[in-house]
């Protein structure tokens, strides 16, 4: 069973990763739990992760360029119309999620991390399936709020002690891909204490 565990483990390596590439975005998260946590050293409650706006972005966007599922396949049962084409009933159809996330016409300059394309006023004429990490319609992931927020109060407690730095890039992390969406040969980071 890779759901919950494998996914999860994914998600977190690929967000570190990603914060260990943008310092600006890593600048963005510490300002952001400063603010939450203030001066206490008390673990992370399920209060305080409604307050993490900016780290709730950054999660979207790990998810958008590395989706811990990078396609989903689903039976057809009866023929289905898509656009001029029919799909038989019968067949199996795979939707790319890695692909849709990187597509340009849902996606300005899409290989670039951005946790500010959630915002609001960005996000608000996206076609709502040109995002789906966790698949989506009635066959959505049960366990997706879950995730996000076991990978919120994870990197909130990592993040609020480290300062993470990758030892790769966007450009050169190779990767694999089998049912979930893996570094080939791991990550490598430097983490070092905040204060």
């Amino acid at each position: 069973m890779f759901a919950g565990h494998d996914t999860t483990g994914a998600l977190m390596s690929w967000a570190l990763f990603s914060i260990g590439n943008d310092e600006t975005v890593q600048n963005n998260i510490h300002r952001e739990l400063d603010e939450v946590f203030e001066e206490t050293n008390e673990p992370v409650t399920t209060k305080q992760v409604p307050h993490l706006k900016y780290l709730d972005r950054v999660i979207k966007e790990v998810l958008r360029l590395y989706p811990s599922a990078p396609s989903i396949s689903r039976g057809i049962s009866k023929d289905l119309e898509i656009g001029s084409y029919t799909v038989p009933g019968g067949c199996t159809l795979a939707v790319q999620i890695y692909q849709l996330h990187r597509d340009p016409r849902h996606w300005p300059n899409p290989t670039h991390f951005d946790p500010d394309r959630f915002l609001p006023d960005r996000a608000k004429d996206r076609h709502p399936y040109s995002y789906i990490p966790f698949s989506g319609g009635l066959r959505n992931c049960i366990g997706q709020k879950f995730a996000v927020l076991e990978a919120k109060i994870l990197l909130t407690e990592i993040l609020r002690k480290w300062k993470v730095k990758s030892l790769q890039n966007h450009e050169n992390i190779k990767y694999r891909s089998a049912i979930i969406l893996r570094p080939h040969e791991g990550i490598f980071m430097n983490f070092y204490p905040r204060h």
